[in-house]
């Protein structure tokens, strides 16, 4: 695997790594519990979010980009499927003609699109 990929985020950060293993539940049983957190819109793909079940084991990235309020978060069998994905993003919106990172804060489509700046 290449180093990780860290988004820019003015405000924070976090990857986590099987948090539902803190609290004895199984990764299935989590999402049961809190189906908002694991909305399929944050997965990296339905494949991706059933091997995560079946494997019991889920990489997670959320970060702050401009404000306290607003995050992104990204979901994943693994840290190497979670890091290609992010690093893809980046990359489109990195050539992207609209494009506008500016002092390393995210001015990524969904930001500007959300007035995240």
């Amino acid at each position: 695997m290449d180093s990780i990929f860290i988004p820019p985020h003015g405000i924070s950060l976090f990857i986590t790594h099987d948090e539902h293993k803190s609290y004895y539940a199984t990764l299935s049983d989590d999402i049961d519990s809190f189906p908002e957190r694991y909305s399929d819109d944050r997965w990296i793909s339905p494949d991706d979010k059933m091997k995560a079940i079946a494997e019991n084991e889920i990489w997670t990235m959320q970060w702050y980009p401009v404000t306290p309020i607003g995050s992104h978060t990204i979901h994943a069998s693994s840290l190497d499927v979670m890091n290609q994905f992010v690093r893809q993003i980046f990359k489109d919106e990195a050539t992207a003609p609209d494009s506008e990172f500016v002092d390393d804060v995210c001015r990524c489509q969904s930001c500007r699109e959300n007035g995240h700046d």
